[in-house]
């Protein structure tokens, strides 16, 4: 079997990818939804969805560590390695999301009779947010883009970072990159309005609740399409 016969996405898998600038609660919504999925009891049509949430960069990826190692500064004076060579950088997290695209299609391709609704926090909507600001030519990063799945529904969280705990990376600690992002985030959005399903959530002065609902009122759309049943009313 080909590397494309066994990378093409399977027909039994769904896919809702969350992007936005870092801290504005991706994390928290894809957690919440994947509640929610849960919650529903959806059967399509006489077994239950499996739903699966992956963390980009998915840390049993082969390069998780590298991503993140890329993202420290050894030294104060330097920049960090994403900085230093973003294009190497792109590659790895395109690597790291082959690596989950293959777990996927080795759960969904062993049971072909159940449907699998995939959730991703990050894919690849943030490789043009985040390495155009850096100069990378887009022909490399539409090339990128041609290696990874489309989503059935891409969720863009507009809006500045919430505060957390813990030290801020290399990117997060720069906030005037930050607001670059935002922007590659709308530009991202104008670009490819009409080739992928894009839903853009304003998080700024809203609550995670009021959040939550938009989330889930745009998730319904994709999953109203499916020919599932509900054991919920709460649809």
């Amino acid at each position: 079997m080909g590397l494309d016969a066994q990378m093409k996405k399977p027909d039994n898998v769904t896919i809702i990818a969350f992007e936005g600038p870092d801290k504005v609660g991706k994390q928290t919504q894809s957690e919440l939804l994947d509640k929610y999925i849960s919650k529903l009891g959806v059967t399509t049509p006489s077994l239950p969805l499996v739903n699966l949430l992956y963390e980009i960069p998915w840390k049993h990826g082969v390069a998780h560590d590298q991503i993140y190692d890329m993202l420290k500064k050894d030294d104060a004076s330097r920049k960090a390695p994403a900085v230093e060579w973003p294009e190497v950088f792109q590659a790895i997290q395109t690597a790291n999301r082959l690596d989950v695209q293959r777990d996927i299609c080795k759960k969904a391709n062993a049971s072909p009779a159940n449907q699998f609704m995939i959730l991703f926090d990050r894919w690849h909507a943030s490789s043009f947010a985040y390495a155009e600001p850096f100069g990378i030519d887009r022909d490399l990063l539409m090339l990128f883009r041609s290696m990874v799945w489309t989503p059935d529904l891409t969720i863009v969280f507009d809006g500045d970072g919430f505060s957390r705990e813990g030290e801020d990376d290399a990117y997060e600690e720069n906030r005037t990159f930050q607001d670059t992002v935002r922007y590659g985030y709308r530009k991202w959005v104008e670009d490819f309005a009409d080739s992928e399903h894009i839903m853009v959530v304003k998080v700024n002065g809203k609550s995670v609740e009021h959040v939550q609902k938009h989330v889930f009122a745009c998730v319904n759309t994709i999953v109203g399409l499916k020919p599932w049943m509900f054991n919920s009313a709460e649809v």
